[in-house]
């Protein structure tokens, strides 16, 4: 992931001189159905609550959650981001560090 990371910066960095954007999405643990049901027995979202707990937010992100994250980067409301990445997870993250930041 760090990786994609750093490439996302560096494509922005080169392409910002042609006009280029380059902008990463990082979704968080999402919603989906792909695999969960027939592994643990349950509907997807009952699946993944048992296995992560529930971001921040409330919910688990959705796949329209995702593809609005790209449509956005995608877009002219966009046009002054470059080299960003843009999480997609409900606050997981930012959770995740604020517990780091209290230690």
């Amino acid at each position: 992931k760090r990786a994609l990371l750093w490439l996302t910066r560096m494509l922005a960095v080169e392409g910002a001189v042609r006009g280029v954007r380059a902008n990463a999405v990082s979704p968080g643990h999402t919603a989906d159905g792909m695999g969960s049901s027939s592994v643990l027995g349950g509907g997807p979202i009952d699946d993944l609550a048992r296995l992560v707990p529930l971001p921040p937010s409330g919910r688990y992100s959705t796949p329209e959650d995702v593809a609005g994250a790209v449509a956005y980067l995608l877009s002219d409301a966009a046009a002054g981001s470059t080299g960003a990445t843009l999480a997609v997870d409900g606050g997981m993250l930012a959770a995740l560090r604020a517990v780091r930041v209290r230690q």
